[in-house]
């Protein structure tokens, strides 16, 4: 099938008049990359759900009707791959080109920006433990190529099934038995949210749990019965990160929509939306005093913001790359970044200086924890490797 490449301001026109602009190129790039992640499908192909005939490929393009646009009209077939299964950066790139673009072709992502979230998606990569020609986004959580193998019979990227690994266990003199009657038993199952969820929390009286969803609320559980105490509403985009207050009286989350709100935990009342980051925020964390808190953008910066008056303090920059995880030392002096520039930042709260850069993953840093002491620090990475620094 030819590639439905033509922007639709130019649909119908005379291209020896016009002059054809980068504007007019973001389309066709958009469409291309689509064709590459989704299996060969056009955004254009689906089932028909209006009245009447199918429109052809340009009345589809000049609607606006694509697979994933805001009427429903295209609607998903069997062997239609979700959106969901790429990265939310690339999906985002996605949904401005063919939605807002559609709108105002200059809102169409740049090859720069594509790049930009291609990489981002590339990095959060990981190998299917069953078939070693899948890969999927840890974002989607599981491997849909084997999800759509089993559902349809129809492997896109045939592959190498692992076998599974035997397990030989030796007998002693002296064995031990440990009753596991209570170990690893599930206690509760949570239901409630209607999207994936990205982040949980416990308070620090241990009562209740918070979760943050792609459903673009917080959730309050009652951690003993299960039951669902609150449900937060207010961000306009998925929630990512959550985090009590020390006291555990307030709530912060940090949003895909840029934004930070603080909650009232009692009330579920909105205290405070701190504003200042340009793209997705990925990780917040709460000083141990309670005064302040942190946050880690995919616009490369850390923020520290006033908890009570909502005052931006400071602004660290240093990274090149996005920063997925913050944490504040026990002493609530220094804060820990990690980035997908594959470093961890240590920082002084008080004046923002940059105290320490630690370098030895070789891929994005997504995970950053003090132990109880501050005396080191652990960091996750999507190298498939944790690693522990000393501090002091």
């Amino acid at each position: 099938m030819r590639l439905p490449c033509t922007p639709p301001e130019l649909i119908g026109k005379d291209f020896d008049s016009i002059e054809q602009t980068e504007v007019h190129d973001r389309f066709r790039l958009g469409v291309i990359i689509y064709q590459l992640l989704f299996g060969g499908n056009n955004p254009f192909q689906g089932k028909w759900t209006g009245t009447g005939e199918i429109p052809d490929i340009n009345e589809l393009i000049c609607q606006g009707l694509w697979i994933n646009g805001s009427t429903n009209l295209i609607a998903a077939v069997a062997r239609t791959i979700p959106l969901e299964i790429v990265h939310p950066e690339i999906q985002q790139c996605f949904l401005r080109c063919f939605n807002d673009g559609h709108k105002n072709p200059n809102f169409r992502p740049t090859a720069r920006k594509w790049l930009e979230a291609l990489k981002v998606g590339n990095d959060r990569l990981t190998i299917c433990g069953r078939v070693d020609s899948h890969y999927y986004s840890r974002t989607y959580g599981k491997c849909y190529w084997c999800d759509r193998s089993t559902n349809l019979g129809v492997d896109i990227f045939p592959g190498v099934v692992k076998a599974k690994p035997s397990v030989v266990v030796e007998s002693t003199s002296q064995p031990q038995v440990i009753s596991n009657r209570f170990i690893g038993n599930l206690l509760q199952t949570l239901s409630g949210h209607s999207d994936s969820v990205w982040s949980v929390a416990y308070s620090p009286d241990g009562q209740t749990l918070a979760s943050g969803s792609d459903d673009k609320t917080i959730k309050l559980w009652n951690v003993k019965t299960g039951n669902l105490l609150q449900t937060l509403s207010g961000h306009s985009d998925m929630v990512i990160s959550v985090a009590y207050s020390p006291d555990g009286q307030t709530l912060a989350s940090g949003s895909y929509d840029n934004t930070i709100k603080i909650w009232d935990v009692k009330t579920g009342n909105l205290l405070q939306t701190l504003s200042g980051h340009s793209r997705s925020v990925w990780s917040v964390a709460y000083s141990p005093d309670g005064q302040t808190l942190a946050s880690g953008s995919w616009d490369n910066t850390i923020k520290i913001w006033d908890v009570k008056t909502g005052n931006l303090l400071q602004t660290l920059t240093g990274h090149s790359s996005p920063v997925s995880s913050v944490a504040y030392s026990p002493d609530g002096q220094t804060l820990a970044s990690g980035s997908d520039d594959k470093t961890i930042k240590l920082w002084n709260v008080k004046t923002g200086n940059l105290l320490q850069t630690l370098t030895g993953h070789s891929n994005p840093v997504v995970s950053v924890a003090y132990s109880p002491d501050g005396q080191t620090l652990a960091s996750g990475s999507s190298d498939k490797t944790i690693k522990i620094w000393r501090l002091k």
